[in-house]
């Protein structure tokens, strides 16, 4: 059958790590979508906030039976601390790749991490 690819060219004068390919690529592969909101305007659900932008890369964020779990990866060289925030979460905790919360990280919405080049952490967020 007949298959279609979108493709990217990034024109940078330095390393890729600079240019931060990894984000830019997920842009593309996951682009923006409207979708309705609340009467004030909100989007409906959990967000997940990173801090500082670009320490690390969103891979994955799904439901699970206590609220939602995300993945993220840092690409990048060095270490970084880490600062995820999933507003209305009850707790943040390390998770195995399934989303089951193993060791509490936070009582609260916000939890920091040190991720070192290459590392992935799976967190679980407790929702009410």
């Amino acid at each position: 059958g007949r298959e279609s690819y979108d493709l990217a060219l990034l024109f940078y004068r330095g390393d890729w790590s600079s240019a931060r390919v990894p984000e830019i690529a997920d842009d593309l592969a996951h682009p923006l979508r409207a979708v309705v909101g609340g009467a004030t305007g909100t989007v409906p659900g959990p967000r997940l906030v990173v801090e500082p932008p670009g320490a690390a890369v969103v891979t994955a964020f799904w439901p699970t039976d206590n609220g939602v779990a995300a993945r993220l990866w840092r690409p990048y060289p060095g270490e970084a601390d880490v600062r995820v925030r999933i507003p209305g979460a009850r707790s943040l905790s390390r998770a195995d790749l399934a989303g089951g919360a193993s060791e509490r990280l936070s009582s609260n919405e916000a939890a920091s991490v040190r991720l070192s080049q290459g590392q992935i952490v799976t967190l679980a967020a407790s929702m009410p």
